[in-house]
């Protein structure tokens, strides 16, 4: 899998994968959480990460993963494509390009935190409200353990079970 820089110019086609990734993973999410964060992924989040994706043969990109720092602030991959790679691929790229150890994932999405655990990530501490205050809590996890506080090694309480699929229709809209 080829790994490339996402330009500016592409945004709203990474904006729609973004939107569609989170309508299949992240069924705690209303429609309207969804159109509240768009602008902000769009206008705030993409221009300010390192941006790159993997691409299928007709050149759309089908994941991508946004860095700043050490931290992976996003990574998100076309449904139809979950458990091909691509996650895994771009994640490799991060941690070995960027140096990246440190990823947040919601809470309540399972399918990302249980990837993350099975990449070797650990969780390091909790947010109760994510970054924009609203009480969606966030975990935050290492990939170095020796990074991690005693006292979050030993209280690690994050559900454990496996993936889920929403039982609510996602409408995608611009």
């Amino acid at each position: 899998m080829e790994i490339t820089t996402i330009e500016p110019e592409e945004y709203d086609e990474v904006l729609s994968l973004w939107e569609n990734s989170v309508c299949a993973s992240h069924n705690f999410l209303s429609q309207e959480d969804i159109e509240y964060l768009r602008p902000i992924v769009r206008n705030q989040t993409l221009p300010n990460l390192t941006l790159r994706g993997i691409r299928n043969h007709k050149n759309q990109i089908t994941g991508f993963i946004g860095v700043a720092e050490q931290s992976v602030a996003a990574l998100f991959v076309s449904p139809p494509a979950f458990g091909k790679g691509i996650g895994r691929a771009l994640m490799a790229w991060a941690e070995t390009e960027h140096g990246t150890d440190k990823v947040d994932v919601n809470e309540q999405n399972q399918i990302a935190l249980n990837f993350y655990k099975r990449l070797g990530y650990k969780i390091a501490g909790r947010s109760p409200v994510d970054g924009q205050g609203r009480p969606f809590p966030v975990l935050h996890m290492v990939k170095n353990s020796s990074n991690i506080p005693w006292e979050s090694q030993q209280q690690n309480g994050a559900p454990q079970d496996g993936r889920f699929a929403s039982d609510k229709p996602c409408v995608i809209g611009r």
